[in-house]
């Protein structure tokens, strides 16, 4: 018969877990050689690759490690960022002389006369066929700034059945007739304004600008469906550019596309002779609104933007 009230035993283990003190044995384990690494560790022998098969033939790729990690992956990168290496290859589209002078000649802008337009932009030569700017094929336009307009090459130089008839070209263009273009090289725009008769203007274009143009319906397709607008040129070399009368830039003086280019320059200019006297001085310039009490007085409606008191 059980006893229920005998008490229980229990048994316990009088020794501790060597689990974490197992060794392998010398004889088991032995060390492991180094194969591959020149005529001291076994003349290379098959390195770890096995004897036959297509992993064991062949070469490693250019620039392998061995699997660790590659050296142009562990150290940053240094020198020149990618928005400059943008801007020094901007690309654009060549267009000659010629090319925009056999156009005309053809009748194909005939239409875009009639509409009463006279001014031919960077848009109106992509819808016109006169260029292509496939922002929708690959990658390598997809930055493109618009068309670079180059001299034409000498007349011996060019081929017969590209070779075009002489004929003035202001008796089928209406008077003040101006082609836009990103920018043109001086040559180009000797032969175009001494040969041929014709306005050039260079204009600053941006790439999202002038996708926006060419596919809106790319944009519209978004949440905020809202197409980018052109921009004033932000890099100082651009700026230069286009103030200097001798490339034609629109924001130089006697070229100007509207008042507000104008006044843009003026107020960059006033800035810049702010800078340069406040450096002289060893002052710093502070711009108006950047401190709180501007804010303040901008919110209280006491000045405008700009700093002008506002009377009331």
């Amino acid at each position: 018969m059980l006893n229920i009230f005998k008490s229980n035993t229990y048994q316990i283990r009088n020794y501790a877990s060597i689990v974490s003190s197992l060794t392998n044995k010398n004889f088991l384990a032995g060390k492991k050689n180094k194969v591959g690494r020149g005529p001291s560790t076994t003349g290379g022998r098959t390195a770890g690759r096995g004897s036959k098969g297509r992993k064991a033939r062949g070469k490693v790729k250019n620039m392998f490690e061995g699997g660790q990690t590659k050296a142009h992956m562990l150290f940053p990168k240094v020198g020149k960022s990618m928005e400059y290496l943008k801007y020094i290859n901007k690309p654009m589209i060549n267009l000659e002389v010629k090319t925009l002078i056999n156009f005309i000649q053809d009748g194909k802008l005939q239409q875009f006369i009639n509409s009463g337009k006279k001014t031919l932009t960077v848009v109106d030569m992509h819808k016109l066929g006169l260029i292509n700017m496939r922002f929708d094929q690959g990658s390598h336009l997809q930055y493109c700034h618009g068309v670079r307009l180059i001299q034409t090459k000498p007349y011996n130089q060019t081929p017969e059945q590209f070779k075009f008839l002489e004929f003035d070209v202001k008796e089928v263009l209406p008077e003040d007739f101006t082609i836009e273009v990103t920018k043109a090289t001086l040559e180009s725009i000797e032969e175009i304004e001494n040969v041929h008769n014709l306005k050039i203007k260079t204009c600053y274009y941006t790439p999202e600008y002038l996708k926006g143009q060419i596919l809106p319906h790319n944009y519209l397709r978004t949440l905020s469906g809202y197409i980018p607008q052109n921009t004033m040129p932000t890099n100082l070399n651009d700026y230069l550019y286009y103030t200097n009368p001798l490339n034609r830039g629109y924001l130089s003086e006697g070229h100007f596309k509207n008042e507000e280019d104008k006044k843009w320059v003026e107020n960059f200019e006033l800035k810049k002779q702010q800078i340069l006297k406040s450096h002289e001085s060893g002052n710093e310039v502070v711009d108006f609104g950047s401190t709180l009490e501007d804010q303040l007085s901008i919110l209280k409606g006491e000045v405008d933007e700009a700093g002008n008191r506002i009377l009331k």
